[in-house]
């Protein structure tokens, strides 16, 4: 005689996929928990990563400057002034702070050249521009080696952040009476020719914490330094 072979009912098969189905949820959440976990790490790491390079580069340029007479301007006995210029600048409601200035952090490279004539001494610019689609905010150096008497314009630009919603100078400075010291919004050399003490950064990020259903959760991310400029005259 021949053995029936009993195959699967139609409960057992529905109880399968119904365990299979759970295992899949979970894996399912699982994954995209853990890519969204990743992208707020990456977000992060990206705004630390930002802010050191910003600062790193901003504490080298700012400890070095300086102000100088700098030869003559063609067929003037005029001399050239070198700069120190912090303005705060606005742009479709956005407030943020441009710096202009001389320092002798740049390092020239030796050419083998009769007419290479670079020094040590450099134009440098921090300048920012404002991205409307993203709504983020984009930090640019700009570095002239040939310092003329456009001390804010010229040279090469490269983009040393962007995600900022902030980027704020303060500067140092004695009182008009010399007895006391306060911090100031902007400074401007060509008045008296000075340079201030130092100068406090802020820098904020802006940090995505969570994406959900379409919605972005963000949060701000703080940076603060104090450079000190060792050219500037104590009073």
């Amino acid at each position: 005689m021949f053995k029936s072979k009993k195959g699967f009912t139609l409960l057992e098969i529905m109880v399968a996929l119904t365990i299979l189905s759970i295992i899949l949820m979970f894996v399912y959440d699982t994954f995209f928990a853990t890519l969204r976990a990743r992208d707020i790490v990456e977000g992060k790491n990206e705004s630390v990563q930002g802010a050191r390079i910003i600062l790193q580069r901003l504490t080298r340029d700012l400890s070095a400057a300086v102000l100088v007479n700098y030869g003559e301007k063609q067929g003037s006995d005029e001399p050239i002034k070198t700069l120190f210029q912090g303005i705060r600048d606005e742009e479709d409601g956005y407030e943020m702070d441009k710096l202009h200035f001389t320092t002798l952090s740049h390092v020239p490279i030796p050419i083998d050249s009769e007419d290479n004539n670079q020094s040590a001494l450099a134009e440098v610019s921090y300048v920012w521009e404002r991205d409307s689609e993203e709504e983020s905010i984009y930090l640019f150096r700009r570095e002239d080696f040939a310092v003329d008497t456009e001390l804010t314009e010229g040279g090469s630009y490269a983009m040393l952040g962007k995600g900022l919603q902030e980027f704020r100078l303060k500067y140092y400075t004695a009182s008009s009476s010399g007895q006391s010291y306060q911090w100031v919004d902007e400074w401007d050399s060509t008045e008296d020719n000075t340079l201030p003490m130092a100068v406090e950064v802020r820098l904020v990020f802006k940090e995505q914490n969570n994406e959900e259903e379409g919605e972005t959760e963000s949060s701000e991310k703080v940076y603060t330094a104090l450079i000190p400029l060792y050219l500037a005259q104590r009073k």
